[in-house]
């Protein structure tokens, strides 16, 4: 972006310059929102995104209505913590593109409105909230049952906390396996005593059709993100844990699913929390 451009988006109401950063941004919140203006539907959506379901939109759509109007819709402190995160990027976003001090404290605002959103919430409806969101991350793993392919799932506070704000890496642990659904609840069973939070699901690529041929792509996967820089730096460092773990984006994880010829069957950011 050159300089008038620069002075003309300063120039514009502060809600207006956070529509422009939206229909600007270089990620998939900046994709749904482009799409929604150009009035595709959410089948044409998911059709471009190459996922199994419309799900993953609804997501997209609560950070854009919070952004631009303030909405905080219905959800539990999952989806909530996951939208205080997604405004936090925003935020950082719209500083170095830049926006305005006006508008950077119109998102801050509304980010505080997400942040408060729980405030005054009686217990019944918190805990109603919470078991919605621990019904829909069973059927979550119900669905991917059977399913071979490269799964991505990474922590909260990683998510919330990019290691390069520029770039909006972040830790995440890339593996693949015959049956996903199988192999995250062994990551959820052999984390009770030693992670402090649950583990957060992000992506699944399923490899159908290829499944005979999952650890050649799992390594494919692991080499292109190795190649771009984008290896786990303290495995690099130690060499004994962390193998797996790479420092990238989302937006860069989807681009090698689609060059390796994945499907995406989940987005999402989804806390998995063993059934005690």
């Amino acid at each position: 972006m050159d300089a008038g451009s620069e002075v003309d988006v300063l120039a514009l109401p502060a809600a207006d310059q956070i529509r422009i950063l939206l229909e600007r941004d270089g990620s998939r919140l900046g994709d749904i929102y482009r799409w929604e203006l150009q009035g595709l539907t959410k089948p044409q959506m998911r059709d471009l995104v190459g996922a199994k379901d419309t799900a993953f939109i609804y997501s997209y759509e609560q950070i854009i209505d919070a952004a631009l109007h303030g909405t905080v819709r219905a959800g539990g402190p999952t989806a909530r913590r996951a939208l205080v995160g997604a405004l936090n990027s925003l935020i950082k976003k719209a500083r170095a593109f830049p926006l305005s001090a006006e508008a950077i404290h119109l998102l801050s605002d509304r980010r505080a409105l997400v942040e408060a959103s729980t405030e005054g919430e009686d217990e019944a409806s918190a805990a109603a909230a919470e078991q919605e969101e621990r019904e829909y991350a069973a059927q979550t793993l119900a669905d991917l049952e059977g399913v071979a392919g490269v799964y991505v799932f990474s922590y909260g506070w990683y998510l919330e906390h990019p290691a390069d704000e520029s770039r909006d890496t972040t830790f995440f642990k890339v593996g693949r396996a015959v049956d996903v659904a199988s192999r995250i609840r062994e990551h959820m069973g052999g984390a009770r005593t030693h992670m402090p939070e649950p583990l957060a699901l992000v992506r699944v690529y399923s490899a159908e059709g290829i499944g005979d041929r999952i650890a050649e792509v799992e390594r494919k996967f692991h080499r292109l993100l190795t190649s771009a820089g984008h290896a786990n730096p303290r495995w690099a460092a130690n060499k004994r844990v962390g193998k797996e773990w790479f420092l990238t984006n989302t937006d860069f994880l989807d681009s090698i699913a689609d060059v390796l010829g994945l499907r995406t069957m989940f987005i999402g950011q989804s806390e998995f929390v063993e059934e005690t």
